[in-house]
C-alpha cells in the first residue's frame, strides 16, 4: 500500500508558507486554504483580498473544510493544509475531522514548522502583499499563541523549515 501525505502548515502569516508549498511540490500536491479560495473570491468580485476577507471568511472557511473532506475522501496526495494552525487547539480541528469524518484515512500526517524570520525581514514579507494586510496586532497575537506540534497530538513526524 502505498503511503499518502497530509502536511499540515505552521506558522504565523508571511513567513513563507506558500512559498514553501510552491517550492517543494511545484505543483504536485492539493493545497487546502482558506487563503486561497479568498483570493478566487476576489478575483472574481474585482476586489481586494482585504475586502474579501472582511465580507466573505465565514464563507471561505466552510468551503475549505468542505474541500478538506473532499479531498480526503477522494483519496488525494499529497495534500497541503495551509493555514496557520499556530495552537494544539487549531490543529485538534484537523485531527478531530479526521477521526469523526475520515476513519481509516491512511495517510502519514506531517506537521511542517516554518519560523517567524527576524523582525525586519519578517516586516518586509508582510508588507509585500498589497491589499492583503493583517493587523500588526493580530500578528502579533498568533505568533504567542504558538505552541509547537508533537507526535502526541497525531503527528507522525515534525519538519522545521529553515530560510
Amino acid at each position: 500500500m502505498v503511503s499518502k501525505d497530509l502536511y499540515i502548515l505552521i506558522g504565523p502569516p508571511g513567513v513563507g508558507k506558500s512559498t514553501w508549498v510552491q517550492k517543494h511540490f511545484q505543483g504536485e500536491c492539493v493545497v487546502v486554504s482558506s487563503d486561497n479560495i479568498l483570493e478566487e473570491i476576489a478575483a472574481e468580485t474585482g476586489t481586494t483580498y482585504n475586502e474579501t476577507f472582511n465580507k466573505y471568511m465565514k464563507a471561505a472557511d466552510r468551503m475549505m473544510w468542505e474541500e478538506f473532506d473532499r479531498v480526503i475522501e477522494e483519496r488525494h496526495h499529497p495534500v497541503v493544509f495551509d493555514r496557520t494552525n499556530m495552537s494544539r487547539g487549531a490543529r485538534a480541528r484537523v485531527f478531530n475531522r479526521l477521526k469523526q469524518f475520515h476513519r481509516g484515512h491512511g495517510y502519514t500526517i506531517h506537521a511542517v514548522v516554518i519560523p517567524k524570520p527576524d523582525e525586519a525581514e519578517h516586516k518586509r514579507r508582510l508588507a509585500s502583499r498589497p491589499g492583503k494586510t493583517i493587523p500588526e496586532n493580530v500578528v502579533e497575537s498568533m505568533i504567542r499563541s504558538f505552541e509547537f506540534p508533537s507526535v502526541e497530538e497525531g503527528f507522525d513526524s515534525i519538519l522545521i523549515i529553515e530560510d
